[in-house]
């Protein structure tokens, strides 16, 4: 079997689909291994008696005009169809109910609201965080040897007037971040919530916020609702 292949795939999953996809629309004969018995990694779901789980992938980004996902949507002629979130979701936890949108200053201002002693520190976080997002370039679709001299000079602009904000953020995992910036745990199981991954960069932590404010980079598939998340201490 693999004699009669140009390539394979390891992983049938977002990722993996799509190289083959590419692949095939070259002329190339593409197999694709996985171990489960479904296609989509990350991005499917399993059913439970009347409930149906999502098994990670919730929402997704790069699906607006000119994003990554649009982009190979029509590319591929896929029959993908997104739905934009705004509000994204809804934040429960140990003294706090928010729900976040692309309006952050409503957000924002209700946390601080509800914890005025981390006033500061929140409108901080989240000032920076939208600063950085407004400032990453964006990724080359092209090898760095085939950029415009324009395209190298805007990407080195960028990350010039970032440098400051990538010295603060850069070597700090998100949680030592919010043990560093916030002494109420409650605001830290917050912003913890929104990426819960605490061995990360702090940058990832910003670049959600980033998001949430952009709603037009937030969407999810199609039919499927808004979330919840509940944190617990």
């Amino acid at each position: 079997m693999a004699k009669d292949l140009d390539v394979i795939v390891i992983g049938g999953g977002v990722a993996g689909l799509t190289a083959a996809a590419y692949l095939s629309r070259a002329g190339m004969r593409v197999g694709i291994f996985e171990q489960q018995h479904k296609l989509g990694g990350l991005a499917g779901a399993f059913s439970r008696r009347d409930f149906l789980f999502e098994q990670a992938l919730q929402w997704v980004v790069g699906c607006q005009p000119g994003g990554t996902i649009y982009t190979c949507r029509e590319e591929l002629g896929l029959t993908l169809s997104f739905k934009q979130l705004d509000p994204w979701c809804r934040q429960i936890g140990p003294g706090f109910d928010v729900l976040l949108s692309s309006h952050v200053r409503e957000w924002v201002g209700e946390l601080c609201r509800l914890f005025p002693k981390e006033a500061g520190a929140i409108q901080q976080l989240t000032t920076d965080a939208i600063k950085l997002f407004r400032r990453i370039p964006d990724t080359p679709r092209k090898p760095n040897e085939m950029l415009t001299k324009w395209e190298k000079f805007k990407i080195g602009l960028l990350t010039v007037l970032n440098m400051k904000l990538y010295r603060k953020y850069l070597g700090i995992s998100i949680q030592d971040l919010l043990v560093q910036e916030f002494k109420e745990p409650q605001v830290r199981t917050f912003f913890y919530s929104l990426c819960p991954i605490g061995s990360a960069s702090a940058m990832l932590l910003l670049t959600t916020i980033g998001w949430i404010k952009e709603a037009i980079s937030i969407t999810q598939w199609a039919g499927a609702k808004p979330s919840s998340t509940v944190s617990g201490r």
